[in-house]
């Protein structure tokens, strides 16, 4: 509800100062995040419960939430960039976010290839 009444006085506030617009699209994208915390707390208990209970190692699950929050992340700044119609920078945002889930990835796919590689002969 809280975005479909921004999108519109949005829509409205355009017209008289674009400027303005972008800053209540940018505020309403923070509040809803700040919204979504709550929730994403949760799911984050959830994952380190299961990984307990897996008996994974608390690194590669620490790692995992980081991949995810960077991907959360490197997402929201670069739609906020095409909000503002800067989509060469959303772009750099995009690829800046998939090169760090690259480099936080390569320990946990270490750790995979080894696992493999000592289950096969």
């Amino acid at each position: 509800m809280l975005a479909l009444a921004v999108v519109m006085a949005s829509l409205l506030l355009r017209q008289l100062r674009p400027e303005l617009a972008i800053i209540l699209v940018i505020a309403a994208s923070v509040a809803i995040m700040i919204g979504l915390l709550g929730k994403m707390a949760t799911v984050i208990r959830m994952v380190e419960e299961l990984a307990k209970r897996a008996n994974v190692g608390t690194m590669h699950m620490n790692t995992l939430i980081k991949i995810m929050g960077v991907a959360y992340v490197a997402e929201y700044g670069a739609q906020i960039c095409k909000d503002a119609g800067e989509n060469s920078l959303a772009s750099k945002v995009e690829l800046a976010g998939k090169l760090t889930i690259l480099s936080l990835s390569v320990p946990v796919v270490l750790v995979i290839l080894e696992t493999l590689l000592s289950i096969i002969p």
